[in-house]
């Protein structure tokens, strides 16, 4: 799923830069980096209290962001979200996510929540109570928008296309993508994406044939995506280089 953006980052100068929370062993991604072929890795440490600094990623021949806790990583790039998003797209440097790093790359980011409280005032589950990330409401906040739909992860495997399917019943999101694991989506400058990997791609929007009355949900439709080409979305505004949550 990775050997494009590897292609695509050992053919630059500079590091691999890859975030990675605190706590966690590197060994293993380091491995699976120099599997790939890509050049030497720098590590950036995401830990609470501590922002991503534009600093962190200069240079980079190529960001990679890893998993783990999503609220944790939202947060670390949340206040230079512009300027990070910026630099990517001045030097045409490729990113790619893992979990986490996937979610993030959104336009708007699915932190968490395994409940919510529907516009009558009652609280109803999303998805499984350990799939929360230590969020209790479904929790939508601004991601770096690399990609111009939001995200969530391991859709099948932790239940969570729920979560994704009530945040555009909402009205939180216009446009949510999940994604399994051994599951990828690329997208280029102009819109176009491919579906990667054996695993489901899902993507929820509304139908437009709901209701207008804000109180209530929107009739949601859901596809799973085949892989292979996938729709056109409408293009970031910036000239951003591939991305692959």
């Amino acid at each position: 799923m990775y050997a494009a953006f590897a292609d695509e980052v050992s053919d630059r100068p500079g590091d691999l830069v890859y975030l990675l929370q605190t706590g966690v062993n590197p060994r293993g991604w380091r491995r699976h980096f120099r599997d790939l072929g890509l050049p030497s890795a720098r590590q950036v440490t995401v830990r609470t209290g501590r922002a991503v600094q534009l600093d962190d990623i200069e240079a980079a021949a190529g960001v990679f962001v890893c998993g783990g806790d999503n609220p944790l990583y939202q947060a670390a790039l949340s206040e230079h979200t512009h300027p990070i998003r910026a630099y990517l797209a001045e030097h045409d440097i490729p990113y790619a996510g893992f979990s986490a790093g996937a979610a993030v790359a959104g336009a708007d980011a699915v932190v968490g929540g395994a409940v919510r409280i529907r516009p009558d005032g009652r609280q109803v589950p999303v998805a499984p109570s350990e799939r929360d990330e230590g969020v209790p409401l479904l929790t939508i906040v601004p991601g770096l928008g690399l990609v111009p739909f939001g995200v969530d992860v391991h859709a099948t495997q932790w239940g969570t296309l729920t979560r994704l399917i009530h945040a555009v019943a909402s009205g939180v999101l216009d446009d949510g993508w999940g994604l399994d694991a051994h599951a990828a989506v690329r997208i280029t400058p102009d819109g176009r994406t491919d579906i990667v990997g054996p695993g489901n791609v899902y993507r929820v929007r509304p139908t437009g044939t709901g209701s207008a009355d804000v109180s209530v949900d929107r009739c949601v439709q859901v596809e799973v995506l085949a892989p292979g080409k996938g729709p056109v979305v409408s293009p970031r505004l910036t000239k951003d280089r591939r991305a692959w949550p």
